[in-house]
């Protein structure tokens, strides 16, 4: 990597860690832009930095720096009731980002697939982790956050794509 891959890579992965550890403890999964920082660095950087970025993003956590939802840290988080969401960014930067130079109906396509994954993973942890039925799960991590999530989607590849083009 030279310098300037090195300090895009560190600029990124600062954002993240800024709006991920914004959130509102709104019940076992709390509401955080984790996911619009991810698919917008996804969007602006595309899927090596982004995946690097994110992976940055978790080592800070796992290292103790507070960085997760409402400036949680450590591994009891990574391997705690909402760990899966937190893991599975790492495919939602490569899935979103390796779409950015290709077809917009792909990009927007790739987004809400990873949404989905997103939501698969970290549902079948929490479900795992807390001993709890999947239906139970799902009215937990999912229906409360779909709209919410959607918008976040929806914004970061608006934004995401302008900044890119500014910064050609």
């Amino acid at each position: 990597m030279n310098t300037k891959a090195v300090v895009t890579s560190g600029i990124f992965t600062a954002l993240i860690c800024i709006f991920s550890a914004i959130s509102l403890p709104v019940g076992a999964v709390p509401v955080s832009l984790s996911l619009f920082a991810i698919v917008l660095v996804a969007v602006v950087t595309g899927a090596r930095f982004a995946a690097f970025s994110v992976a940055s993003y978790i080592l800070l956590g796992a290292a103790g720096l507070p960085v997760f939802a409402g400036f949680g840290s450590g591994l009891p988080v990574l391997f705690g009731p909402t760990g899966g969401f937190i893991w599975s960014y790492i495919f939602v930067a490569i899935i979103v980002g390796s779409t950015i130079k290709k077809s917009e109906p792909l990009l927007w396509l790739s987004a809400f697939a990873s949404l989905i994954f997103t939501y698969a993973i970290g549902t079948l942890w929490f479900s795992i982790v807390q001993s709890v039925p999947i239906v139970s799960a799902l009215a937990v991590c999912v229906v409360p956050f779909v709209g919410f999530d959607v918008a976040k989607i929806i914004l970061a590849i608006v934004f995401g794509k302008s900044i890119r083009r500014r910064l050609r």
